[in-house]
């Protein structure tokens, strides 16, 4: 089942739109992945997108998420991207 992501807030936005992280705590992000655009491209495809409501990650963030992933769990994960988005944008206090 394709599902379809309508608040924005709840979205790690890496270099305005590039690659999109659903940090929303009540799905669990094997399936968050499903989400469009998630699972299918970037912001671009999706008609709800704001990138001024969605909370701006850079690439350079996302490089040095990617390294901590494949440290911590070997390999780069969404449940592993939204704990480093929890413990970075938030001090792990989500």
């Amino acid at each position: 089942m394709i599902y379809e992501c309508t608040d924005c807030k709840n979205c790690a936005n890496f270099d305005f739109g590039f690659r999109l992280f659903c940090l929303c705590s009540d799905l669990p992000p094997e399936e968050v992945c499903e989400f469009h655009p998630v699972g299918h491209g970037d912001a671009a495809d999706c008609g709800n997108f704001d990138c001024d409501d969605s909370i701006y990650v850079s690439m350079d963030d996302f490089t040095e998420c990617e390294r901590w992933c494949e440290e911590k769990y070997g390999d780069v994960t969404y449940a592993g991207v939204r704990e480093w988005c929890e413990q970075r944008l938030y001090g792990g206090t989500k």
